[in-house]
């Protein structure tokens, strides 16, 4: 897939990095299984090209795993991982 290029500034204390399909509902259901988690998003960026979008997610704190398993079983979503505060910048 050829996403587009991303920048956010890094702030915070976790990352998300989310590849998902360009459908409605899809960054509503992620910031659902968020807030279910009690985990805040400080930014969010989510960049479309054709039937793909790539979306990053700053975070108050670490998911667990269980949240990170919930995000990715989301109708939609292709792949999703946690990046670490010490991993610096993502671009």
């Amino acid at each position: 897939m050829n996403f587009p290029k991303l920048v956010l500034p890094r702030n915070s204390g976790a990352r998300l990095a989310i590849a998902n399909e360009n459908v409605p509902g899809v960054v509503g259901e992620i910031s659902s299984a968020l807030a279910k988690a009690h985990l805040n998003i400080d930014n969010l960026l989510n960049k479309s090209r054709g039937d793909y979008a790539f979306t990053l997610i700053d975070l108050n704190a670490e998911p667990s795993t269980e949240t990170l398993n919930l995000i990715r079983s989301t109708k939609g979503v292709l792949s999703a991982r946690a990046i670490p505060r010490s991993r610096g910048t993502f671009e």
